[in-house]
């Protein structure tokens, strides 16, 4: 069994996530209300329900997936592997802003900072939230020591 890990930003991952939720729940539905509606409204011989399904089904659905992708907001530190024995982590040697996390020292002279501490999170792929400690903990003994 494995394990992926992210560090994210925090405001990032608010924001883009907001914007998902107004994209998926208002913005796409609208579209498609407008459209039904209007060809429903019109029922020509071309421009009617089954035209707007159409558009609907082949243009709309395309872009109905929201734009704010994980990756934008989220950099994957390292995976941890479960060998029957004991736990191996593996650093991605991934940049995070300008300082690269590659090691447990480099991460941890990256929450050193009082600014890295308050704007990102260590999170897991099933977005549980860890402390630096609780992190270290589990990627060293396999526990599970998240904050959520």
């Amino acid at each position: 069994m494995s394990t992926n890990y992210y560090i994210f930003n925090r405001k990032k991952r608010e924001e883009i996530q907001e914007f998902n939720r107004f994209w998926e729940e208002i913005f796409i539905p609208g579209i498609k209300q407008q459209i039904e509606d209007h060809c429903s409204k019109q029922d020509g011989a071309y421009v009617n329900t089954d035209f707007g399904n159409e558009i609907i089904g082949e243009k709309i659905s395309g872009i109905s997936g929201a734009p704010g992708k994980s990756e934008s907001y989220e950099t994957v530190i390292g995976v941890s592997h479960w060998n029957g024995k004991r736990n191996l982590f593996q650093w991605e040697g991934s940049y995070v802003e300008e300082h690269i996390i590659r090691d447990e020292s480099s991460l941890v002279e990256f929450f050193n900072s009082k600014m890295n501490q308050q704007q990102y999170s260590i999170v897991d792929e099933f977005d549980k939230e860890y402390t630096l400690e609780a992190f270290l903990n589990a990627i060293k003994y396999g526990g599970d020591e998240s904050v959520s």
